[in-house]
């Protein structure tokens, strides 16, 4: 008994397309017959399970025929072509093997965008191949960027480079805007994907918890196919360490300035685990009552910047706290307030 009596595979040369190009694609049709390692006479079973592959299958006899045409060398019952409505452009009925390793379709030059599909049978098996078609002018020039791979807490500055030339290797006149974006790996990759400069330079960080704005670059592309762009991070990271899954992306957009075509071109790199942040109090460690002490706080991020946070300051003999909008303050606690001689201080 048997269940598949063949298996169908089929491939084009590309998956894109333009109207007016041809798509050549090819199927091969193997059954016992093609993938036996030695010769011997094509046999075939008197039966076949019939159903679904999750119930129980139907055992029913084979006709001669059905025998006989499967004992065969293979062929190809039919071959369409058709549109993304489903319309049927071509079709190729009684395919031999050798004849389906080798076919092609032209498109015309108003062919409906969208996705294509090609069905062929083999008796009661068939398969789909898909492609697409689309009307966009691939503009007459490349583009790259690059950055390093891994980006350090210490590295306070970093830099890219954009290439943008002609096949011939001249650079091209034009313009480029390139974006410096921290947000999560899976927002970076999404955005790779739609080959677009991210909307309104804001990025999410991993799980939305947080949202960075981007570095902004823009300028004249001439002459040199290749520069640089070097810049300071720190306003980037914005005192706020990137999460776990967070990367940093660059992505940069340059546009052809005799046609106005663009294209959009992207990187990431990898952030080492940020340190966190320290919090300090710098103050005599011990007075005498009835005399004023001075102190003064101090928050530091990571890059020994300072975080521009709220912090509050709470002393054993003050009633109230002190909160400051600042990343360091003086402060002065005046020792006649306190009851019992002795005062206390601590950040937050």
């Amino acid at each position: 008994m048997v269940n598949d009596y063949v298996y169908i595979l089929g491939e084009t040369d590309k998956s894109l397309y333009r109207p007016g190009e041809t798509v050549k694609f090819r199927f091969v049709a193997l059954t016992r017959r093609n993938i036996l390692p030695f010769p011997e006479s094509a046999t075939w079973p008197s039966y076949q399970g019939v159903g679904e592959y999750w119930s129980e299958k139907t055992v029913v006899r084979l006709e001669p025929e059905v025998q006989k045409r499967r004992a065969d060398a293979s062929y190809f019952d039919l071959i369409d072509i058709k549109d993304p409505l489903g319309n049927t452009v071509q079709q190729w009925r009684d395919v031999k093997t050798l004849e389906a390793l080798n076919l092609s379709y032209s498109l015309i030059s108003d062919a409906a965008e969208g996705r294509w599909v090609i069905v062929t049978r083999v008796g009661e098996e068939m398969e789909k191949i898909y492609f697409h078609v689309r009307h966009d002018i691939l503009p007459p020039f490349q583009a790259q960027v690059a950055v390093q791979k891994e980006i350090k807490p210490v590295d306070v500055n970093v830099t890219f480079s954009v290439c943008a030339s002609y096949s011939n290797g001249q650079a091209i006149s034009g313009i480029y805007d390139a974006q410096l974006c921290i947000c999560s790996q899976r927002k970076l990759r999404r955005q790779q994907d739609s080959k677009k400069l991210i909307p309104k330079n804001k990025c999410k960080s991993n799980h939305e918890s947080f949202t960075r704005q981007c570095m902004l670059f823009n300028g004249v592309i001439d002459r040199t196919p290749c520069f640089n762009i070097t810049t300071n991070i720190t306003k980037l990271i914005g005192g706020k360490p990137p999460s776990a899954n967070d990367k940093l992306g660059v992505f940069v957009e340059v546009s052809e300035e005799a046609s106005g075509l663009s294209i959009v071109v992207s990187k990431m790199a990898e952030l080492k685990k940020w340190p966190k942040p320290k919090l300090e109090i710098k103050m005599p460690s011990s007075f005498r009552p009835g005399f004023p002490v001075f102190g003064n706080p101090l928050m530091r991020a990571i890059l020994n910047s300072f975080f521009h946070h709220i912090v509050c300051l709470r002393a054993g003999c003050m009633r109230s706290n002190l909160c400051y909008l600042k990343p360091q303050f003086p402060f002065l606690i005046d020792g006649g307030s306190s009851v019992d001689g002795w005062c206390s201080a601590s950040i937050s």
